[in-house]
């Protein structure tokens, strides 16, 4: 049965108040994901994009199990990821698995990598014969098994990453969330973990959620792509249509972003300014002071958001 995770008016927020003179508080919320209402589903490969800061690890932290939601909710088949993570752990990580943009960083340094897989095997109780997974599970990433009596440190980027996603696979998950899980590593070798990833997805009909500020990654990869800004969804929709054809002023500039081969300068931007604050978030449209678009009207409301067939963006221009 295909697994589907939903989140509907999802909000996440940090307190980051501080103390001031005299021991006095100032209280201060960061909103770092609003209001978002998405799907995924284990028969696609789904891009979250966007700049630094707009809330995509923050959410797909949450759709991990690792951090609380404010108000609204996030399911995995109906169930509520918070509490199926917090009191099952073992069944909710044979659903879900993360792996991290840092490869080395996310492996415990002291284990060879053959522990570090039989330490996760040691956790699955219908798992008899621990040697033939590991062999197993080193063959579907591509990672040689000699490999697999070296420490973290003796390994390249590429060679932790691989491991990274055997420890993944190993829980044979529904859902893979991938955080910059390529951001680290050399361009050849980002291009053999894309190729794994997908050639893993559609094996062992396992949904990805691949969260990247790379555009041309996510162009290659995705089947739908989800454009964040500031915790808001802005666009999103079929990635080749988003990316060839954006309806929303921050999709295009994104897009504008990527140079091109024989451009010998980069094209002006389409914003100008800073983001805005998730602390003191401006009235109306947050994009609305870098929008070379923006209109009075734009200030005044939040634009809902305009589906046309299977895409949808939040723009009153387009």
């Amino acid at each position: 049965m295909s697994s589907v995770i939903r989140t509907q008016d999802l909000c996440i927020e940090y307190d980051v108040s501080e103390r001031g003179l005299f021991f006095t508080k100032r209280h201060r919320i960061l909103r770092a994901i609003v209001d978002v209402s998405l799907e995924f589903r284990t028969d696609e490969i789904v891009g979250i994009v966007g700049e630094s800061g707009c809330g995509k690890s923050t959410l797909g932290g949450s759709l991990a199990g690792m951090v609380p939601k404010a108000t609204g909710s996030a399911t995995l088949n109906d169930r509520e990821i918070e509490e199926f993570a917090r009191n099952d752990k073992v069944d909710f990580s044979r659903q879900v698995q993360m792996i991290f943009q840092h490869p080395r960083g996310s492996l415990n340094p002291v284990l060879t990598g053959r522990a570090t897989l039989f330490e996760v095997l040691r956790r699955l109780p219908d798992v008899k014969d621990h040697a033939a997974r590991v062999s197993e599970l080193c063959e579907q990433v591509g990672l040689s098994e000699d490999l697999l009596d070296r420490r973290p440190a003796q390994l390249s980027g590429g060679q932790c990453q691989r491991l990274s996603i055997a420890r993944a696979l190993a829980m044979e998950p529904k859902f893979l969330i991938c955080d910059e899980s390529i951001a680290a590593l050399d361009v050849s070798i980002q291009a053999q973990i894309i190729n794994l990833l997908s050639d893993l997805s559609r094996s062992l009909g396992m949904g990805i959620i691949f969260i990247s500020h790379d555009l041309n990654a996510i162009r290659h990869f995705c089947d739908r792509v989800v454009v964040l800004y500031l915790g808001r969804v802005v666009e999103l929709g079929p990635t080749s249509e988003v990316l060839t054809d954006p309806r929303h002023p921050y999709t295009k500039a994104l897009g504008r972003a990527i140079p091109n081969i024989g451009e010998f300068a980069l094209p002006d931007p389409e914003l100008t300014g800073e983001i805005p604050s998730p602390i003191d978030r401006p009235s109306g449209c947050a994009l609305a002071a870098r929008c070379p678009v923006a209109e009075a009207r734009c200030r005044s409301a939040v634009p809902p958001h305009t589906t046309e067939g299977n895409r949808a963006f939040a723009c009153i221009h387009t």
